[in-house]
C-alpha cells in the first residue's frame, strides 16, 4: 500500500482530510496506522484463538451435555422405572382382581362343568398359583375327568414341589384307577403326619391289593376312623378295615388273628347280612387253615340261612316270630361262640 494512501483519505462526509505537512506529522500518522495493525493482528489473533476455543468448548459443550444426559438417566430412569412398574403393579392389580373374581364364581355354581371353565379363566390371568391348578384339578376329579385332573395337579406341583394337597388328590386318583404303586409313592413319600390317616388307609389298601399283605398290615393297623373307609368303598362288607385285615393274616397263615379280626366285624354287624357274610368269611378261614370238621359245620349252618333268605326275598309279606328264626339264631349263637363274644 502507498504511503500517499495514508495522507490522503476522505472522512465518512466525503471531505478531504487535510495531508500531514511535515515529516513529525507524517510520522505521527504511521505510528497510529501502525498501532491500529497492531490493534488489528492483535485482534486477528484473537480470532484465531476463539475458533480454537470454540472448537473445544464446542467439543467441552458436547461432553456436558452427555453428562447431563447421563445424570438424567441416572435420575430419570428410576422414575421411568417406577413409572412402568406402577403400571405393571396396576396391570397385576387388575388381574388379580380379575382372577378373584372368576374364584369366587368358580365357588358359587354348582356345576363342575362351569368350575372348569371359571378356574380356566382363572389360570389365563395368574398361571403361577399352585392353587388354581389344585382347585380346576378337583373340578376335574369331581367331573370325572381324571386324566386332566392328574395333569393339573402336576401343574400344581411344578410350581410348589411340596404342595400336599396335590399329591393327596393323584394319589387318590391313582388308587381308584388301580395304579396302587403311583398312589403309594405320592402318599407315601409325601404326605405329612397331619394327613396320617389318609396316608394310612390308602398306602395299606394299595398294598393289600397288590397282595402285598405284610407290608398292608402296619398301615392297616393305624386304626384310621371307620368313616374314612365308609367314605370310600361306602357300605361293602368286603372292603370293611376289619375284614381287610383278617383277610391279610387269613393269606399269611395267622388263622387265629384272623378269625378275631373277623370276630370285631361281627360284633358291629349283628344282622342277618352281617351274619351270613361272617359265616362264609370263617369257613374261608378254616378252609385255609385246613380245619375241614369246623369248615363242614359252618357250611352247612350258612347253607341253611341262605336258603332260608330266599325264602324271605320271595315271599316279602311273611312275618317270622321268634321262635321261626331257628336258622338264623342257631348260627348267630355259632359265630359268638366261635369269635368269644358273649350274649349281651
Amino acid at each position: 500500500m502507498k504511503l500517499i494512501e495514508f495522507f490522503c483519505r476522505k472522512n465518512k462526509n466525503e471531505e478531504v482530510i487535510r495531508l500531514p505537512q511535515t515529516d513529525k506529522e507524517r510520522i505521527e500518522v504511521l505510528e497510529k496506522e501502525v498501532e491500529k495493525l497492531k490493534k488489528f493482528n492483535d485482534k486477528c489473533r484473537c480470532k484465531d484463538v476463539y475458533k480454537r476455543y470454540e472448537t473445544i468448548h464446542k467439543w467441552w459443550l458436547g461432553v456436558v451435555a452427555l453428562a447431563i444426559a447421563l445424570v438424567t438417566m441416572i435420575v430419570g430412569v428410576p422414575s421411568i422405572y417406577e413409572a412402568v412398574s406402577s403400571d405393571r403393579q396396576i396391570d397385576e392389580i387388575t388381574d388379580l382382581t380379575q382372577t378373584y373374581k372368576y374364584v369366587v364364581l368358580a365357588g358359587q355354581t354348582g356345576y363342575d362343568e362351569e368350575k372348569i371353565k371359571y378356574y380356566t379363566a382363572a389360570i389365563e390371568r395368574t398361571d403361577d398359583d399352585p392353587d388354581l391348578y389344585y382347585m380346576r384339578a378337583k373340578a376335574y376329579f369331581d367331573y370325572g375327568e381324571d386324566e386332566f385332573a392328574i395333569r393339573d395337579c402336576g401343574e400344581a406341583l411344578k410350581i410348589d414341589s411340596n404342595y400336599k394337597d396335590a399329591y393327596y388328590l393323584r394319589g387318590r386318583i391313582y388308587f381308584d384307577n388301580g395304579n396302587y404303586d403311583k398312589a403309594i409313592e405320592d402318599f407315601d413319600k409325601h404326605i405329612p403326619l397331619n394327613f396320617e390317616h389318609y396316608h394310612s388307609m390308602y398306602v395299606g389298601y394299595s398294598y393289600y391289593y397288590q397282595n402285598k399283605y405284610e407290608q398292608a398290615l402296619p398301615y392297616l393297623y393305624n386304626r384310621f376312623p371307620d368313616r374314612l373307609v365308609e367314605d370310600t368303598f361306602g357300605d361293602n362288607y368286603n372292603e370293611n378295615l376289619d375284614i381287610v385285615i383278617s383277610e391279610c393274616y387269613k393269606n399269611i397263615g395267622k388263622y387265629e388273628k384272623a378269625i378275631r379280626h373277623l370276630g370285631d366285624f361281627y360284633e358291629e354287624h349283628l344282622n342277618r347280612d352281617g351274619t351270613e357274610f361272617s359265616g362264609e368269611k370263617l369257613m374261608e378261614i378254616y378252609e385255609a387253615s385246613g380245619d375241614q370238621k369246623s369248615y363242614k359245620e359252618i357250611e352247612k349252618m350258612v347253607e341253611e340261612l341262605i336258603a332260608e333268605n330266599k325264602l324271605i326275598e320271595e315271599n316279602e309279606d311273611i312275618v317270622f316270630t321268634i321262635g321261626e328264626l331257628d336258622k338264623l339264631d342257631l348260627l348267630r349263637m355259632e359265630l359268638m361262640k366261635r369269635f368269644g363274644i358273649k350274649h349281651k
